[in-house]
């Protein structure tokens, strides 16, 4: 998933009762992000593991996050414009 410098994409997990979550960012636990979706705003490779309360648990396949800074394409040079023209 790509997006752009100071956007954000939700992740999501499946729900369930009695479950617990656990985001991680290139394998380390995100401080808080322990709710059924997690909004990323970095680039990295997101995982969630979810948890059952009888201790048995599961991790997520990976999702890759690019973020994209736009390019910038400046003008150089002498520029002449005539009357009325752009």
């Amino acid at each position: 998933t790509a997006l752009c410098a100071g956007g954000s994409v939700t992740l999501n997990a499946s729900t369930g009762q009695n479950l617990t979550y656990q985001w991680r960012r290139d394998g380390q636990n995100i401080a808080g992000a322990n709710g059924t979706s997690y909004i990323a705003t970095q680039s990295g490779s997101y995982t969630v593991e979810v948890r059952q309360g009888n201790g048995c648990s599961a991790t997520s396949g990976a999702v890759g996050v690019s973020v994209v800074e736009p390019k910038v394409n400046g003008i150089s040079g002498t520029t002449e414009f005539c009357t009325g023209s752009s």
